[in-house]
């Protein structure tokens, strides 16, 4: 019980912490980002509260974080929304035995946007890394 409560109190710290360390490029990007790398934390956080809150202590897929985050009240703005993500494609991928996760969230592909927007990968070792696509210049 007191491991569980740790892991909560450090994701909430490393939620609430603000990402100060993002450039300060151009219009929306690091408004963006933020909210990209704050549901990243989100989720990282999740799926160890989702693991530990489970007997059998296994990561969750995309539709039990969702539900979990639904059901326990952590989903909240302004963060992306997991279930309808919109400008993004949030995916979670576990191994067959649940032990390890990944996580990506990249800007959505559609025909009105070159996919240019920040996007975050992070696995169960709980870094986020951030970038861009190639060939995607600083004002994008």
């Amino acid at each position: 019980m007191k491991r569980l409560w740790f892991i909560t109190f450090c994701g909430l710290v490393l939620w609430v912490a603000p990402t100060r360390s993002l450039p300060q490029a151009k219009e929306d990007f690091p408004s963006e980002a933020i909210r990209v790398v704050g549901t990243m934390r989100t989720l990282n956080t999740a799926e160890y509260v989702y693991k530990y809150a489970n007997a059998n202590h296994k990561f969750g897929s995309k539709e039990e974080i969702t539900e979990f985050l639904r059901t326990e009240g952590r989903d909240s703005p302004p963060l992306i929304d997991i279930s309808n993500p919109a400008q993004h494609e949030i995916d979670i991928v576990t191994d067959a035995d649940r032990t390890h996760y990944w996580i990506t969230i990249t800007p959505a592909r559609d025909t009105n946007k070159s996919g240019c927007g920040p996007a975050a990968f992070s696995d169960d070792l709980g870094v986020i890394y951030t970038g861009k696509a190639l060939g995607c210049e600083e004002g994008k």
